[in-house]
């Protein structure tokens, strides 16, 4: 198989991701747009706008979530979602009664997380502005959540971020 064909291959891949995942033809789209951009086939970026879906995860209920519309954020979500990165660290028979998000960034993990373990609570932390606010966005579709604008660390203190 050629590279050609192997690039073609996970297109349609993220495809039918795209329509698995998103819940209305809306979210579809928007999640099969962010993905060609971030290929490089269609359109530009523009990190000051925001793009809302609906998904369907592991436990079958529909999840809204934010992203920027950045190469990062749609990345972490192929990454947690296509890829599945996460899902050799979760074992079948593991029940946790809550979840410690250190670094939440925009809070995909937590939603995985949510999708995962639906029972769970899950507590946040995320220092940097820009992350924050949109992790906050996120974190309160997520039932029992809680998000801290801070980082945890083995020392009190203040730095800034840029």
């Amino acid at each position: 198989m050629n590279l050609t064909t192997t690039g073609m291959l996970r297109k349609l891949a993220l495809m039918r991701f795209c329509w698995a995942t998103g819940d209305d033809l809306t979210s579809r789209w928007r999640l099969a747009r962010a993905f060609y951009k971030l290929a490089g086939d269609h359109g530009r970026f523009q990190s000051s706008e925001h793009v809302e879906i609906r998904s369907r995860f592991g436990n079958g209920r529909p999840l809204r979530l934010t992203l920027r519309d950045q190469p990062s954020d749609v990345i972490i979500f192929r990454e947690i979602f296509f890829d599945r990165e996460y899902s050799a660290c979760t074992r079948l028979d593991f029940e946790p009664t809550a979840i410690y998000d250190i670094g939440a960034n925009v809070g995909l993990a937590a939603a995985y997380f949510r999708a995962r373990w639906p029972d769970a609570v899950i507590v946040g932390f995320e220092p940097a502005d820009k992350e924050f606010a949109v992790a906050e966005r996120n974190y309160a579709r997520l039932g029992a959540a809680r998000l801290f604008h801070m980082a945890a660390g083995s020392i009190n203190g203040e730095t800034t971020f840029g």
